[in-house]
Protein backbone atom coordinates (compact mmCIF):
# COMPACT_ATOMS: atom_id res chain seq x y z
CA UNK A 1 0.00 0.00 0.00
CA UNK A 2 2.61 2.20 0.65
CA UNK A 3 4.39 1.90 -2.48
CA UNK A 4 0.69 3.25 -4.12
CA UNK A 5 0.83 6.00 -2.27
CA UNK A 6 3.96 6.78 -3.49
CA UNK A 7 2.87 6.67 -7.14
CA UNK A 8 0.01 9.15 -6.32
CA UNK A 9 0.85 12.18 -8.52
CA UNK A 10 2.28 15.21 -5.66
CA UNK A 11 -0.59 17.18 -5.96
CA UNK A 12 -3.38 13.90 -5.11
CA UNK A 13 -1.32 12.87 -2.35
CA UNK A 14 -1.16 16.54 -0.47
CA UNK A 15 -4.77 16.38 -0.62
CA UNK A 16 -4.49 13.33 0.54
CA UNK A 17 -3.09 14.27 3.41
CA UNK A 18 -4.84 17.10 4.18
CA UNK A 19 -8.18 16.00 3.80
CA UNK A 20 -7.47 12.17 4.78
CA UNK A 21 -4.78 12.58 7.27
CA UNK A 22 -5.15 15.95 8.82
CA UNK A 23 -8.89 16.55 8.21
CA UNK A 24 -8.50 19.67 6.73
CA UNK A 25 -12.32 20.65 5.09
CA UNK A 26 -12.24 20.02 1.05
CA UNK A 27 -12.37 24.16 0.65
CA UNK A 28 -9.25 24.71 2.81
CA UNK A 29 -7.69 21.98 0.70
CA UNK A 30 -8.52 23.76 -2.74
CA UNK A 31 -7.29 26.87 -1.56
CA UNK A 32 -4.29 25.91 -0.34
CA UNK A 33 -3.22 24.01 -3.05
CA UNK A 34 -5.05 26.45 -5.70
CA UNK A 35 -7.70 24.15 -6.85
CA UNK A 36 -11.58 23.86 -7.43
CA UNK A 37 -13.21 21.91 -4.50
CA UNK A 38 -14.74 19.98 -7.52
CA UNK A 39 -11.00 19.17 -8.48
CA UNK A 40 -10.06 18.13 -5.03
CA UNK A 41 -13.39 15.84 -4.78
CA UNK A 42 -12.97 14.31 -7.35
CA UNK A 43 -8.92 13.35 -7.20
CA UNK A 44 -9.46 12.55 -3.48
CA UNK A 45 -12.05 10.27 -5.00
CA UNK A 46 -9.68 8.65 -7.93
CA UNK A 47 -7.11 8.13 -4.97
CA UNK A 48 -9.17 6.64 -2.80
CA UNK A 49 -10.05 3.92 -5.60
CA UNK A 50 -7.08 3.16 -6.47
CA UNK A 51 -5.70 2.94 -2.35
CA UNK A 52 -9.03 1.09 -2.02
CA UNK A 53 -7.87 -1.18 -4.94
CA UNK A 54 -4.50 -1.89 -3.89
CA UNK A 55 -5.75 -3.03 -0.18
CA UNK A 56 -8.19 -5.36 -1.55
CA UNK A 57 -5.17 -6.70 -4.45
CA UNK A 58 -2.64 -7.08 -1.08
CA UNK A 59 -5.15 -9.41 0.61
CA UNK A 60 -5.50 -12.09 -1.98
Amino acid sequence: MLDEIERLDPIDRRICELCLVDGAPYAEAAKQLGLSVGAVKQRLSRSRARLKKAVTLDEI
